[in-house]
This record gives C-alpha cells, structure tokens and sequence, in this order.
C-alpha cells in the first residue's frame, strides 16, 4: 500500500527546544497513525464477548519493516503564544493526520474498482473482501441493466404486437402505419382537440 514507500510531514511545531526529540515524537505518533489504519483491530467473540486479540500474538502492530521511509521537515519560525516557551505539541500530529491519509490512499486506489467504502484497519483480508463485493455487485448492476432492456423490448413488444394479435384474434384485420382510419375503413375521430 505504501508504494512509494516515502511517509512525508511538514508541520508547524512552535520553538523547538529539541528538534531531534520533536521529529522522533511525530515519526511514532504517524506509525500509530499507520498502525490504526492497516494493522490494528480488536476482535471480540459476537456470542460470547470474549477478547480474540488480547495479545500480541493475535493483536497486530507495525513493526519496523511495514513501515515507509520518513522525511520530515519541522520549522519553529511561529512559536506559541499560549506559553512563555513557544512550544506546541508534536506527538499527536501525526496519529491524527496518518489514518486519515493513508484511508484516502487506499480508497484512491480502490475506487476504479467500484470500492466506495472500506473501515479501518484496510486489512488485506478487508481489501479483498471489499472488491469482490464491488465486483459482485457490477455484476448485478450489468444483470439488471440486462433484465431492464429485457423488460423494455417485452414491453414493447407487447405494446405494438399484442393489439395487433387480439384484433386478428377478434377477426378485425390490422392496420398498418400511421392510423387515419379504423380498420373497418371509417374515419378515426379527432382526438386532438
């Protein structure tokens, strides 16, 4: 999913007293971020409430080799006024704007496919699952597109041939074109008026 395999932030942290410390905050605060959006998922048992990810053996979490290279460029120019400092926070930067950036990237990539919607985490499982859906109802969509113009040359069908039918039925022979007379040869009445 991280094809370019490149996370990179810009952001307005306030005088940074430890520019290090401050990046090193925003790198764990977006693998969070990537954590709630592809990993991370509690299981619960539906009948009987109990925890199927209470460990971390059922519980997944990044680790370093699921993660995309980080580039990040901090500029203190615009200290806080909220404090004599100037610091801002930095740590939850990144584990908000992360699940919500990385959802639009899987949902850009989803989209041609018919995908309009998928919950966090984008398990591959979740993934899969949603494309054959999406696929699945294409299918009923192109079945029913079908069936419609199915249905529409019954109708017409019906509609120009069935008169028709009835009155030869009844001995009365057809007209043909369009109808100034009635098929006994008397004139049709005015109906436009």
């Amino acid at each position: 999913l991280l094809a370019e395999n490149l996370f990179l932030e810009q952001s307005d942290y306030g005088r940074l007293l430890d520019p290090r410390l401050t990046l090193g905050q925003v790198h764990g605060g977006v693998v969070q971020g990537i954590g709630q959006a592809l990993f991370e998922h509690a299981l619960f048992d539906a009948e009987t409430g109990q925890i199927l990810s209470g460990s971390l053996m059922d519980y997944a979490l990044p680790r370093a080799d699921d993660l995309p290279a980080f580039e990040g460029n901090l500029t203190g120019d615009f200290p806080s006024r909220a404090n004599r400092l100037g610091v801002k926070g930095s740590g939850q930067a990144g584990a908000i704007a992360a699940p919500a950036t990385i959802m639009n990237a899987v949902m850009n990539a989803l989209t041609p496919l018919g995908v309009r919607h998928l919950d966090m985490p984008a398990t591959p499982s979740r993934i899969w699952h949603a494309i054959q859906a999406a696929d699945a109802r294409s299918r009923q969509r192109a079945s029913n597109i079908r069936l419609s113009a199915v249905c529409a040359a019954m109708s017409v069908v019906t509609i120009s041939v069935m008169p028709s039918m009835l009155a030869m039925k009844n001995g009365v022979r057809p007209f043909d074109g369009p109808n100034t007379s009635r098929n006994d040869g008397s004139p049709r009445p005015d109906i436009s008026a």
